[in-house]
């Protein structure tokens, strides 16, 4: 979740080739709903949503090297499990 502006989003997509969307909260309604507010921009933090959109995971400390294992790892555990 970025505090940027659609333009500048669009913009970073196109230069880092990603082939899907990335949230935006220009206006901090849900970064300051779900507390990863810092000052005028949004903590560096994940949340895993499901298919319902039910956040069920908040990491709050990123670790470069290994996250996205660790989220990966749980997705696969807590919530592949749960689909089926």
């Amino acid at each position: 979740m970025s505090t940027d502006q659609f333009e500048d989003q669009a913009r970073f997509a196109v230069d880092q080739s990603l082939n899907f969307p990335l949230a935006i909260d220009p206006n901090k309604k849900l970064v300051d709903a779900v507390g990863c507010g810092r000052g005028a921009y949004a903590a560096r933090i994940t949340l895993v949503i499901d298919k319902k959109g039910i956040i069920r995971k908040v990491y709050k400390k990123v670790s470069v090297r290994n996250h996205a294992e660790e989220v990966l790892d749980f997705v696969r555990k807590k919530l592949a499990s749960a689909a089926s």
